[in-house]
């Protein structure tokens, strides 16, 4: 778990100012259990005055709390939410100049995982050791324009001291920005503003903690002239922001409560108001205290205080509570005799024997009874008043499921459809009466149908599980086998189909340890073994050293054979891929692709140097999360989504950068840069007679089906809704389809697998 450091920036006409309304992030408060333990971010660009910007962030903030379902449906309710505000203002508005658009920047942190949406122009960068991630969203438009904003989705795991850096506009380039996680909070300062006269940003620090928000007043802010007549005190240490928080007047750190004396209010903003709210008003102050003008105003200390010049008279105070509790004694006498006479006609007693009850018993009876009585009416009212709310959401489903079947344009078709849902998931108990269940299954096959879901039943692979330590990053298929690895050890598992479930091999070996005489050290990645000579082998990993392994089921040990370390060694392996004999090895430290051809009698030779895929003219792999080959082709999966297909042509390599997508479904543009809304994270191409590039949609627990080459959208694999098994919450980390059309899902150390019909 981790704690997150928030800092503001914001310099105004030269000057820097205290808080940055646009910045805010809070702790949950009252959240559903699926937001217990999730910590909110959000950076805007809304132009509405500060404290109307801040009422806006903090109501969608406190929507993403009340909200049921994943992490990135919630974040994408919040950014509607926020765009059906704007455009419903700009709706009403007649001159193009009086509307407001603006941009949004959201991020939860659960656990150690990140997940980050950007809509608008507003541009995120993720500084760590390893390098400068981007996040933007290409198309740009403004939220208030259109009623489906446009999205862009991004996660990463979290590490140490990594630096989150939100801009409203693209001040830098990710090239300036390297290394500076590694500064203190002024070094960090300067690095940014550089010639900037005005600009903001919000600064976000990542440490290891108890899932903790801390605030930090800038340094510059803080460091203010000390007058001749105010006592001086020791300047402030530096503080930098990837250490501790700073301390301010205020109390500004989240530890699960709210800020003290501020009522959901970001304390940057709430600070100045509350050092005012300090100072007394003239009126309050005898004559002659009034404080000379730039001063703050001093406590009295207790024993020294002046006694206020509107003194109240207590006397006739005194009087009336006087009065009442006269009355109330004779109330309360009259009170006994009737509770009284009602117990002996109503509790069982001997004949002649008075009940005397005593004035305790009967004061319960008395308080009790009515309140009794309230209870009770009071649940019944809302009960009914429930059932009638919930009859009414219902039917305003039903009614959006009306609108959608007659709607011809695919578009607006697919906004009441979703609409139809909403209303459905508000109904409460009617979700589960027959109509209920028929307005969800119609709202949802009509979504199916214009999104190109194709729904499987998914049920565990495993009816054990694997240790709960494992985490599932790779997996490969050889006919029936499933070869999954665990990137918490380096080691791969092998999987058997038995029946039409799976078991674990439990002797299968293929990872670090001793092969050929060489330390293998945990494996980054797997591919399909190629068919060589003399080899049983049916998968081979890599290490980080470049050794390469190959294993076969039934072996008590590994073969190795050694890759040929590039001139300039090793930066990082990341991923590698295999076509026929041919393996490529991704290198995002030293920017390369390498390409090793095995020969295939005696496979690859520790002799023979890797060829640059690329040559002299590589582009930037440092965001490129896969790649795949067929024969012809190289194709590389970049982190926003983008796919680059490359091919040798003669001599040199052409590769097509910005390769479009084909997205024929009904209300789409055809060709697309990328697809909005997803996180695709893996890739795997499959030969003939099905050749096609199937892609790992982290956000929506999907699988889409593309061509080769044309990347035409096929369709996409999803759970079956209702599901027979629910996935767990956190997204999928790897995937494989296999040779005999079965799609396996792994979730960290959880495996499902469905039947493709």
């Amino acid at each position: 778990m981790f704690d997150l450091h928030f800092l503001p920036l914001n310099q105004s006409a030269g000057i820097w100012q205290a808080e940055l309304p646009n910045f805010y992030a809070t702790m949950p408060v009252k959240p559903v259990r699926l937001r217990a333990n999730e910590r909110l971010g959000l950076f805007s660009t809304i132009p509405l005055p500060a404290h109307q910007q801040r009422e806006l962030l903090e109501r969608l903030s406190a929507g993403y709390y009340r909200y049921e379902g994943t992490v990135t449906s919630a974040l994408r309710s919040l950014v509607e939410r926020l765009n059906d505000f704007l455009l419903s203002r700009n709706l009403k508005q007649s001159l193009p100049s009086a509307q407001q658009t603006g941009s949004l920047l959201a991020m939860v942190v659960r656990g150690s995982s990140l997940y980050f949406v950007v809509s608008g122009t507003a541009q995120a960068f993720l500084v760590r050791k390893e390098g400068v991630q981007h996040w933007y969203d290409a198309a740009g438009r403004p939220l208030g324009q259109a009623k489906i904003p446009s999205l862009r989705f991004f996660r990463e795991e979290i590490r140490e001291k990594d630096l989150l850096i939100l801009a409203p506009e693209p001040y830098w380039q990710p090239e300036a920005l390297m290394g500076i996680h590694a500064l203190g909070e002024e070094g960090i300062r300067q690095r940014l503003q550089g010639d900037l006269v005005d600009f903001s940003c919000g600064l976000v620090r990542f440490t290891s903690g108890k899932g903790e928000i801390h605030w930090h007043l800038p340094s510059v802010v803080r460091q203010t002239p000390v007058k001749p007549d105010l006592e001086t005190k020791a300047p402030e240490r530096e503080t930098s922001l990837s250490t501790e928080p700073v301390i301010v007047p205020q109390a500004i750190s989240l530890s699960g409560k709210r800020w003290e004396g501020v009522s959901g209010h970001s304390p940057r903003l709430e600070q100045k108001e509350s050092e005012e709210s300090r100072v007394p008003e003239k009126n309050n102050l005898e004559k002659g205290a009034e404080e000379k003008p730039g001063t703050s105003a001093r406590p009295v200390k207790p024993g020294k205080q002046k006694q206020s010049t509107f003194a109240m008279d207590w006397q006739p105070v005194l009087k009336a509570f006087a009065a009442f509790l006269h009355r109330l004694e004779k109330g309360w006498g009259t009170v006994r005799q009737v509770l009284r006479k009602f117990g002996q006609r109503v509790l069982p007693h001997p004949a002649g024997v008075e009940i005397n009850l005593s004035p305790g018993v009967m004061l319960a009876i008395a308080l009790l009874v009515p309140l009794l009585m309230a209870v009770v009416g009071a649940t019944v009212y809302l009960e009914r008043g429930k059932n009638e709310q919930n009859r009414a959401y219902l039917a305003t489903a039903r009614q959006f499921v009306a609108q959608a079947e007659s709607e011809s344009d695919p578009a607006l078709k697919r906004q009441k459809y979703l609409e139809s849902l909403e209303w459905w998931e508000k109904s409460g108990t009617f979700k589960n009466s027959e109509e209920g269940r028929n307005v969800f299954t119609t709202a949802q096959n009509g979504l199916d149908q214009l999104n190109g879901v194709k729904r499987l039943t998914f049920r565990p692979a495993l009816r054990d599980g694997l240790p709960p330590e494992v985490h599932i990053s790779r997996m490969v298929a050889y006919l029936n086998d499933v070869y999954a690895l665990d990137q918490t050890s380096g080691r791969v598992f092998r999987l058997i189909r038995s029946g039409n479930d799976y078991e674990l091999d439990l002797n299968f070996v293929c990872g670090p340890g001793m092969a050929g005489g060489r330390i293998i050290n945990p494996l980054v990645d797997i591919a399909p073994a190629p068919q060589l000579a003399n080899s049983n082998a049916t998968v081979m990993g890599i290490d980080s050293a470049g050794n390469l392994v190959f294993c076969s089921p039934g072996a008590s040990t590994m073969d190795l054979m050694v890759l040929r370390a590039p001139g300039m060694g090793w930066g990082k392996i990341q991923h590698i891929t295999m076509n026929n004999r041919t393996l490529y090895v991704l290198d995002p430290m030293s920017n390369m692709v390498y390409v090793y051809r095995a020969s295939p009698t005696t496979g690859f030779s520790p002799d023979d140097d890797p060829s640059l895929y690329f040559g002299n003219d590589t582009p930037p792999l440092n965001e490129v999360v896969d790649l795949v080959a067929d024969v012809e082709h190289l194709y590389l999966l970049h982190q926003d989504g983008r796919m680059s297909i490359c091919s040798h042509s003669g001599f040199e390599v052409e590769c097509n950068h910005v390769a479009e997508y084909g997205d024929n479904r009904p209300g789409r543009s055809g060709e697309v840069e990328r697809f909005e809304e997803v996180q695709f994270v893996r890739m795997q191409a499959t030969q003939l007679p099905e050749p096609f590039i199937y892609i790992l949609d982290a956000s929506e627990n999907a699988v889409y089906q593309f061509s080769q080459r044309k990347l035409n959208f096929q369709q996409q694999f999803r759970n079956v809704e209702p599901p027979q098994v629910t996935f767990p919450k956190e997204s999928p980390t790897a995937f494989v389809v296999t040779p005999n059309r079965r799609l396996v899902l792994a979730f960290g150390n959880e495996l499902f697998f469905a039947i493709i019909q």
